[in-house]
């Protein structure tokens, strides 16, 4: 069994954490990485809303068709009641969906990282592990 002595292991290790890991050479392609998952997540909620507003908008347009057909006498108040009711619902869930997506992709709080603020933290972390 080997000992080594606690304050040199620590040591090591610190110096090997300062050298290595936080050298600003290392951090460009961590700090891509992270950026493109963050812009895969707003793209995500983008798609979403997309979506959301193609449905919106084809349920106003069959609104909009029944409504007409009503107004011209074509069909009866009692024959479309029914799609009427079934359409304003799917409306109000879809006019919901957004709403909570919007409010999800704002309190995600999407901001890139910055690869010189990133460097600014290691090297401040680096002055903290030298103390």
């Amino acid at each position: 069994m080997c000992v080594y002595p606690k304050d040199k292991l620590e040591k090591s290790i610190i110096e090997q954490i300062k050298n290595k890991a936080l050298q600003s050479e290392w951090l460009g392609e961590p700090v891509k990485l992270v950026n493109e998952e963050i812009y895969a997540n707003n793209s995500t909620f983008k798609d979403k809303l997309s979506v959301i507003d193609a449905e919106l908008s084809d349920v106003e347009t069959r609104l909009s068709r029944i409504y007409d057909a009503l107004e011209t006498g074509k069909l009866d108040l009692h024959d479309l009641a029914p799609r009427i009711k079934e359409l304003k619902f799917r409306q109000d869930d879809l006019s919901k969906t957004r709403v909570l997506t919007e409010v999800e992709m704002t309190a995600q709080g999407i901001n890139y990282l910055d690869e010189k603020s990133v460097i600014g933290y290691c090297h401040n972390l680096i002055n903290l592990l030298e103390q």
